[in-house]
């Protein structure tokens, strides 16, 4: 509510507005010392205040309009390095999804008219009919409540629909290769690395299984560093050789670590550093350098994530293993290995990027059935 009132020898007008979801006292000089002036001018500062003391109730924005103001807004974030690509991506994914729904259902809707029920539908549908996994859904609806909950704050909404809704844990994948098979990986590798041929994709696997690192890390990993390859605190990954190719430097999910590679070198020399583009009007042939160590010839950029997952479990098929090991694995096979060996669970950490030792410990490190069988021997029934 606004009002006024007489301050030395003026009167004065105050009210609240919202500004960034945030109510916000406004008070304004009304200059003059007349109430009867002061009480027709509280009706124009009335005028000019309402939008911004409810703005809720004349809110028009379309969802789809919406949507493509916030897209808009994540990717300068982009280009600040405040926000990864992939995290875009996800946003894209989500929201596209959810706009479909509600479109289905009715139309093009503007942002206030959205319920909590509608979100709970939305949910149930992705869960029930599209029968997407509990870990995907829940990627959809943080992304979309993120979204809502950017408007609420510019003040658009009154109140994010995701307030009282509950939004699944992701399942957890741990699926740990056993000794033999991970012997058998190991194995497989070693000897495709020493072959003539080479293979990109096993390649990559032989420094996974040798580093402990992430699929998403090797993808990106550069031969050199990038211009814009320094810093922390930053949503944009980077991972790149030194200039000896002895060491890798990693920055990814805001964590920094370096990582001797003395051990694996030599794969390094056999991947190829550039591509041979023919033109055939000239008949010219042009070598171009690759920037990324496992690049997209034909795209310039790092090998598709989906691509590579195929490709692995084409390859368990191949080694008669279990098809539900993921390259992942391939880093709890790595720790578990180094676990197993009685090397040291700091030194693990710092190589994989655990911020705790615990984390190696307890998540990671699998031991092995024949160390625990050694303890077991142990026991002697006579002291039962």
């Amino acid at each position: 509510m606004s009002s006024i009132y007489p301050n030395g020898i003026y009167w004065y007008y105050q009210t609240s507005i919202i500004v960034d979801g945030r109510r916000k006292k406004v008070v304004k000089s009304l200059k003059t010392k007349s109430e009867k002036i002061a009480k027709k001018r509280k009706k124009l500062f009335d005028e000019k205040y309402d939008d911004l003391k409810n703005p809720f109730a004349s809110s028009k924005k379309l969802l789809s309009k919406a949507i493509q103001e916030y897209i808009e807004h994540r990717e300068k974030r982009v280009k600040r390095f405040d926000r990864s690509p992939r995290t875009i991506d996800s946003d894209k994914g989500a929201l596209k999804l959810f706009l479909k729904y509600i479109n289905s259902k009715y139309g093009d809707i503007y942002l206030n008219e959205i319920r909590i029920k509608d979100i709970e539908d939305f949910k149930e549908t992705r869960l029930d009919v599209d029968g997407v996994s509990l870990t995907t859904i829940g990627i959809n609806l943080r992304h979309t409540r993120t979204f809502f909950e950017y408007f609420r704050k510019k003040g658009i909404i009154e109140n994010n629909p995701f307030r009282d809704v509950e939004i699944p844990e992701g399942e957890r994948r741990e699926i740990v290769p056993l000794e033999k098979d991970w012997e058998k990986i190991f194995n497989y590798l070693e000897k495709e690395s020493q072959s003539k041929e080479y293979n990109w994709f096993t390649a990559l696997l032989w420094i996974m299984v040798n580093t402990g690192m992430r699929m998403g890390e090797i993808r990106i990993l550069k031969w050199q560093r990038g211009q814009n390859d320094y810093g922390r605190k930053l949503s944009k990954n980077y991972v790149f050789l030194d200039q000896n190719k002895n060491t890798i430097t990693i920055y990814f999910k805001k964590g920094l670590r370096t990582i001797p590679i003395d051990h694996i070198s030599d794969i390094f020399q056999k991947i190829p550093k550039t591509t041979t583009i023919y033109k055939y009007l000239r008949k010219k042939k042009k070598e171009v350098q690759h920037v990324y160590v496992f690049e997209n010839p034909h795209t310039k950029n790092p090998r598709d994530h989906p691509d590579m997952t195929r490709t692995f479990k084409e390859l368990m098929k191949k080694l008669k293993l279990n098809t539900k090991y993921t390259p992942h694995s391939l880093r709890h096979g790595f720790v578990s290995d180094l676990a197993n060996k009685g090397e040291n669970l700091l030194d693990i950490s710092r190589i994989v990027g655990h911020s705790l030792r615990e984390i190696t410990e307890f998540i990671y490190a699998h031991h092995s059935a024949e160390n625990l069988r050694n303890t077991m021997s142990k026991i002697n029934p006579s002291n039962c």
